[in-house]
């Protein structure tokens, strides 16, 4: 069984039942029949170590998984930095491994620590939006404690085709698609997520997939 991994952060592992080697990791997850992965972003100012960990892996090989990327901040992550939908343009177009960027985020919104009083993460959720529209790309979405935020966030922006993904609280949201231009994935915030395949994200994103637009 070929398994994509649709939402990891290589760059966060405990690599010490691997002799400390992220090479020997990805080894491992082949022979476990990891073929894919998406790397998924948490914050900017460690976006570039992150990529680099990951660039020997852009191409699929016999014997490790192909990477992807995501650019964008996490909703819980430092209130303070300021990331407008611009800068998230300019900077995946800017990036060397802008090949590797298929995804915006993740984004979103989650209430479970922060309240809802914490608007401000309102205005990064769209500024996500605003970029991947731009980019034409698909947004990787987080949700907790948020949910009914969350989906009325989306519905302001209704050419937005919102995919089948579990919720933080376990629970499923959907919305019925209007194009195939962009597609926002809920993402798990639980370990069965691991093992979800991503090929319908793929699919929406279509001729796009590691392609920089601009």
């Amino acid at each position: 069984m070929n398994l994509f991994d649709s939402h990891c952060h290589l760059d966060k592992l405990d690599l010490t039942p691997f002799d400390n080697s992220f090479d020997q990791f990805m080894i491992a997850a082949f022979e476990a029949g990891v073929r894919r992965m998406l790397c998924v972003a948490i914050h900017p100012d460690r976006w570039a170590d992150m990529a680099e960990l990951v660039a020997p892996y852009a191409h699929s090989g016999e014997d490790r998984p192909q990477v992807w990327l995501s650019f964008g901040i996490h909703p819980t992550e430092d209130r303070d930095y300021a990331l407008e939908a611009e800068a998230i343009v300019s900077h995946v177009r800017a990036s060397p491994y802008c090949e590797q960027i298929v995804a915006i985020g993740e984004t979103g919104l989650d209430y479970f620590r922060s309240g809802e009083a914490e608007r401000w993460q309102h205005e990064r959720f769209r500024a996500h939006i605003a970029a991947a529209l731009e980019l034409e790309k698909p947004v990787i979405i987080h949700t907790r404690a948020a949910a009914k935020d969350t989906i009325d966030v989306l519905r302001r922006h209704s050419h937005l085709q919102i995919g089948r993904r579990s919720a933080g609280n376990g629970q499923e949201s959907t919305a019925r698609p209007d194009t195939d231009r962009n597609r926002c994935a809920l993402s798990r915030t639980r370990a069965a997520s691991r093992q979800a395949q991503y090929a319908d994200l793929c699919h929406a994103h279509g001729p796009n997939a590691g392609r920089c637009t601009g």
